[in-house]
């Protein structure tokens, strides 16, 4: 049975109802709690939102998948709705080139087509504002199916998520998925419970619009199905089930269109990223560095079981994930109507993207808010009343903590840091105008941005390829953590892997001088998973390891700072 609606005020009843009296200790600790979930959501997504971009540049795949978006509203013209490429499905583009064009018209930015970093932020900050809806749709659904205990466990668990914490802070789609995703579910549960056409409409059209989003989360439309099918089994009518299925057809359809007008008017610009998609997810996963499921990584390097030992504890954080297991078990015993649609969305989706063997944490977005609703589900009602707050508690601290050591590290100062100790050790070389020789790998150069934090302090650095970082001995080898990783993890087995190995093993002629690493909270539970969650291009501070030659190190023309640095 569902937990007592905390959050539904007493009825009255006629005239001898009695006034409404003021809060009671309880209602005021209610509204408390709830605004410091709000405050909390609000200072995850929006701390470090500018990140990266007061240096004059931002994460590559900002520009190169959004660009196109931030600039088109300004000036509105017919062609702003007809992107000429579709990388993703425009709905998001045409959320953050509005939010542009409107904040342009302000005057708080000059046009974005000469100030594409200020449009990225106001992007950026659409994200955001999209998880803070998200944390409030995913309370009410909670709500909705299990009470109002489960509603204000669901809204705490989801302010503090990580992978969602992370994700608003550099331009993507997914923040959005997530909230039409739950908008989808919610709208589906209130097919669920009044069995109207309408009710199927709006499903449907929250369906089509998460679609519009991306092309992957029409698993989404999972929900109404599965509401539609139990509607008309219900009621033992074939009839009912064609209704609902009709109208929650036409209306997806509906808002994929509105979402994504192109798509349907011009299917043929749709079909290529989809081409582009399909071979780098299905044909070559391997390029999806530190991101794909590499066979030397153990016994659940297998679709569907890495997902669920790896990529969702740290997508969640290991307290919540596993109280979001104990709710799944809970909903599979008791199967209650929302159980049964909560567990059929769940498994739909996690069928069709467990099948991937490209593992991006992001791509499973649209599940996270069932694994919260789930998590609520059993703290409200599978707990005793006097313990499931502390167990909230419990929950709620370590995952905020998690997302907050995380959120920290959205920063490019250490590229920064890493070009300064070179120049401090190389200081009086400099002096007399003679530069030192550093080279870096190419592998993700335009991603891990030290090059560009080289130029920028004015000191020349050549990119080598995989195999031939020593080619041309330089003195300085600046080598990202994220390869190093890589280079260990994806190239298992492989001739390739004995470069990285002789340079920390110190027989390749050069020696370690400096590290600076990048942490965050119990790291090590979740990269002894797998490694390549120890860090990811899109947080900027991904680690570095600096080598010098032998020879300079010994060199008298040398004044080699500290040899190490810790980053968050």
């Amino acid at each position: 049975m569902a937990a007592p609606d905390l959050l539904r005020l007493p009825k009255t009843r006629g005239a001898r109802a009695r006034p409404l009296r003021r809060p009671t200790a309880g209602r005021a600790l209610l509204f408390a709690a709830i605004a410091a979930i709000a405050a909390t959501a609000a200072g995850l997504r929006f701390w470090r939102i500018g990140w990266g971009l007061r240096d004059g540049y931002s994460f590559p795949d900002e520009i190169i998948a959004w660009k196109q978006h931030l600039t088109a509203f300004v000036p509105l013209r017919a062609e702003s709705f007809f992107p000429p490429h579709l990388v993703y499905p425009s709905l998001y583009g045409f959320a953050a080139g509005g939010a542009v064009a409107i904040v342009h018209a302000l005057g708080w930015i000059d046009p974005p087509a000469r100030a594409v970093l200020d449009a990225v932020l106001v992007a950026r900050c659409v994200s955001a504002l999209a998880g803070l809806a998200t944390v409030a749709l995913v309370g009410i659904a909670a709500r909705r199916a299990y009470g109002g205990r489960a509603g204000l466990a669901a809204c705490a668990f989801m302010a503090v998520l990580p992978m969602e914490v992370l994700q608003v802070h550099y331009v993507s789609c997914d923040a959005l998925v997530a909230t039409l995703a739950t908008a989808t579910l919610l709208a589906s549960l209130a097919l669920l419970e009044s069995g109207r056409a309408r009710s199927a409409v709006a499903a449907g059209l929250a369906g089509g619009l998460t679609t519009a989003t991306k092309y992957t989360a029409a698993i989404a439309l999972a929900g109404p199905a599965w509401a539609a099918i139990e509607t008309a089994w219900r009621r033992g009518s074939v009839r009912v089930l064609l209704l609902l299925a009709a109208a929650s057809g036409v209306a997806a359809f509906a808002g994929f269109s509105l979402g994504c007008p192109e798509c349907v008017l011009r299917p043929e610009v749709m079909l290529q990223p989809l081409r582009v998609h399909y071979g780098r997810v299905v044909l070559l996963p391997a390029s999806a560095g530190n991101n794909f499921i590499a066979p030397g990584l153990g016994w659940y390097a297998r679709p569907w079981l890495f997902q669920a030992v790896a990529v969702f504890p740290w997508a969640m954080g290991w307290p919540l994930y596993a109280t979001a297991l104990l709710g799944v078990a809970l909903a599979l015993r008791r199967r209650e109507p929302a159980d049964r649609l909560l567990l059929a969305s769940f498994a739909a989706g996690f069928a069709a993207m467990g099948f991937f063997e490209v593992t991006y944490p992001r791509y499973y977005m649209p599940l996270y808010p069932l694994l919260v609703v789930f998590a609520a589900r059993f703290a409200a009602c599978g707990l005793p009343r006097r313990i499931a707050p502390a167990l909230c508690a419990v929950v709620f601290a370590y995952t905020l903590a998690l997302s907050a050591s995380q959120v920290a590290r959205f920063s490019y100062d250490q590229q920064r840091a890493v070009v300064a100790w070179v120049q401090h050790a190389f200081a009086p070389r400099l002096a007399r105008g003679i530069a030192p020789d550093v080279a870096f790998p190419a592998e993700w150069g335009g991603y891990t941005r030290i090059a560009q934090a080289l130029s920028g302090a004015h000191l020349t650095a050549r990119a080598t390829r995989l195999g031939a970082w020593r080619a041309g001995s330089p003195e300085v080898l600046i080598v990202p953590d994220f390869v190093a990783v890589q280079l260990r993890r994806d190239f298992h087995g492989d001739p390739r892997l004995a470069e990285i190995e002789a340079l920390q093993t110190g027989t390749a002629g050069y020696r370690e001088v400096a590290a600076f690493r990048s942490r965050y909270l119990h790291q090590e539970l979740y990269t002894a998973i797998d490694p390549g969650l120890q860090a990811d291009l899109w947080q900027g501070e991904i680690g570095f390891t600096v080598y010098l030659r032998d020879d300079v190190v010994g060199s008298p023309d040398l004044a080699l700072p500290p040899a190490a640095s810790e980053g968050h």
